[in-house]
């Protein structure tokens, strides 16, 4: 049995090395996915695309747009004029987050109550979606833990009033499965 697996293994061997397109296919093709997966494809999520929806207009709103801008794991691209446009935005692929501030935002902030932000993540890409929805809950505990300690200053009290809450809405794939993200991509790497 193994005499005949070695002579079939033999065979295929002299056919593969007597055909040089076939080689150099064997080897080429391995040494380019190498390289494309190796060095092209980038997992870091940094830069984040972000639209904003800040219907406060108040300094504590425009301090957690700053605070999320600045730590380097958004990028703001616009600012608009309604939470329809936020989410078209993302429907339209402009932006993978878009952060919606209320009204009421800076009025409950100098009551010393808990105030609520939402934020838009597109599913689409469930590793993008996990560490933007991670690096903007760490952000906006970060801020409300600031403005806690500023609401405590101003309002001469020792009881923590509440800070700010974000509501994460996830679009597109709302259970983030990766396979949704994932077997589309290896069909065409496949093909």
């Amino acid at each position: 049995m193994y005499t005949r697996i070695s002579a079939v293994v033999f065979k295929e061997f002299g056919h593969i090395l007597a055909d040089y397109q076939t080689l150099s296919l064997l080897l080429l093709i391995p040494a380019l996915e190498l390289l494309l997966f190796g060095y092209a494809i980038n997992t870091v999520v940094d830069h984040v695309a972000m639209v904003v929806f800040d219907d406060a207009q108040v300094s504590d709103s425009r301090a957690l747009v700053a605070a999320l801008r600045d730590s380097g794991y958004f990028e703001l691209k616009a600012s608009v004029a309604s939470y329809d446009a936020a989410a078209a935005a993302i429907h339209d692929g402009q932006a993978k987050v878009a952060l919606v501030i209320p009204t009421d935002f800076g009025a409950a902030v100098l009551r010393g109550e808990g105030a609520t932000v939402q934020l838009l993540v597109d599913g689409s890409d469930p590793n993008t979606a996990q560490a933007a929805l991670f690096a903007a809950d760490s952000i906006v505990g970060v801020h409300s833990n600031q403005v806690v300690a500023a609401a405590l200053q101003r309002l001469g009290q020792t009881a923590a009033p509440g800070g700010v809450e974000m509501r994460p809405v996830v679009l597109f794939n709302p259970s983030m499965l990766s396979a949704t993200f994932v077997v589309p991509g290896l069909i065409g790497t496949m093909v």
